[in-house]
């Protein structure tokens, strides 16, 4: 489905501009004169593929959830939203769900099979909402479960960034004094006679295939990482290594603990405040089609911990009884079982999800903290053993004069 650009003025004069899907430029006119837009510019937006991210599916929800909130139908909401879409990705989407429901299914139904945008704990929650004619407060809770889920993922951004950031730097800072600085000392150097140290050498070695195969190395790592990426969005089994390979360090293992905790509590609270069974709401987080058990590569603690609490269910034991200590801290689980005696084990797991979320705001800003430091170590070493390397040979020159 194409996507345009636009640019023009409103019935009052005001410059606009924005993104609209449409069928072709035709339609597209005919929408934006609709609204009362007088175009000046209408340019197709040309794009290899189109996502749908975190972000857009939240949007897309809360202002679901306000449109049945209207008492606006369910198939006029829809065509509304399909209007005012400017992702590809999910103006196809609306557009399947709209066939759907043409043809005469459900909703839930309809989005049964789009498994990027509704995971099975969540498709279960639209169903319950559906049956139960509570739709639009089911949809109120996915888009606020998306929120959280976006707010969780920027933190992670939010540590990755700097140290990827800093590292981007000291490789720029070493290629430029690769490029311009060492081959300076080179000049000087051949005129020598004697034998240069080896850190030396590997740099002036260093420096000229730089300069001979520049070009060639940028194209090789901009296809490299174009391709890493594609594979990793492809491959379940490439994520799962990458996940394998940096929980390896301590810190990352803690916090991607932590953000699992968080997935269990506030997913599981939200499907039993739906009227979802317990055994029902631990049984979507154990994967039983192929799709699932691909989708689980990355989500194996939370399989392995709702499998230990069915069988602890099925043996007629309590819930809290399958939860395991490497999983569950001894307080958090401390407060599920006292949530279980009183009753209230769903307010219980919500302020779990609550206070885990704000111990893991408050790792992420220690962790970028204690990460400066190493950072500026390592950026110093760097640029530390090029100058040493540089200068090495000068101070040799004076001891064989001396």
């Amino acid at each position: 489905m194409p996507e345009y650009r636009w640019k023009g003025k409103d019935q009052f004069g005001n410059s606009v501009k924005g993104v609209l899907i449409a069928d072709d430029r035709e339609q597209a006119r005919q929408r934006l004169f609709a609204q009362g837009i007088f175009l000046s510019s209408l340019n197709k937006n040309w794009q290899f593929f189109s996502t749908l991210t975190l972000e857009k599916q939240a949007e897309f929800l809360l202002q679901f959830a306000l449109l049945l909130q209207a008492e606006i139908p369910l198939k006029p909401a829809l065509q509304m939203l399909q209007e005012s879409c400017d992702s590809t990705s999910l103006y196809q989407l609306i557009g399947r769900c709209l066939t759907a429901l043409n043809s005469g299914f459900s909703l839930s139904t309809a989005l049964k099979n789009e498994k990027q945008f509704l995971s099975e704990q969540e498709w279960q929650l639209l169903y319950s909402g559906e049956i139960s004619a509570q739709l639009a407060k089911v949809m109120k809770q996915l888009a606020d479960n998306k929120l959280r889920q976006l707010k969780l993922r920027q933190q992670m951004k939010k540590i990755m960034f700097y140290p990827l950031m800093m590292l981007s730097v000291s490789m720029l800072l070493t290629v430029l004094l690769l490029l311009f600085i060492v081959p300076k000392f080179a000049d000087l150097y051949d005129q020598q006679q004697h034998a240069l140290p080896l850190i030396t050498q590997v740099l002036l070695q260093s420096s000229q295939f730089l300069q001979n195969y520049l070009w060639q190395l940028l194209a090789v790592f901009v296809v490299g990482i174009v391709a890493l990426r594609r594979c990793y969005l492809m491959f379940p089994s490439l994520r799962r290594q990458l996940l394998k390979l940096a929980c390896l360090v301590p810190s990352i293992q803690r916090l991607y603990l932590q953000l699992q905790q968080i997935q269990f509590y506030t997913i599981l609270s939200s499907m039993l405040n739906s009227g979802i069974t317990l055994q029902q709401s631990l049984a979507t987080f154990v994967p039983q089609s192929g799709y699932q058990r691909s989708r689980a590569a990355t989500e194996s603690i939370l399989a392995i911990e709702a499998q230990q609490c069915l069988q602890s269910l099925q043996a007629g034991q309590r819930f809290s009884a399958g939860l395991s200590s490497r999983f569950i801290p001894y307080q958090a689980k401390q407060m599920i079982i006292i949530g279980e005696n009183s009753g209230n084990l769903v307010q219980m797991l919500h302020y779990l999800a609550e206070q885990s979320q704000q111990n893991l705001s408050n790792q992420v800003e220690l962790f970028s903290k204690l990460l400066e430091p190493i950072l500026m170590l390592i950026i110093g070493s760097i640029i530390g053993v090029v100058i040493a390397g540089m200068y090495l040979p000068i101070f040799n020159m004076g001891n064989v004069v001396l």
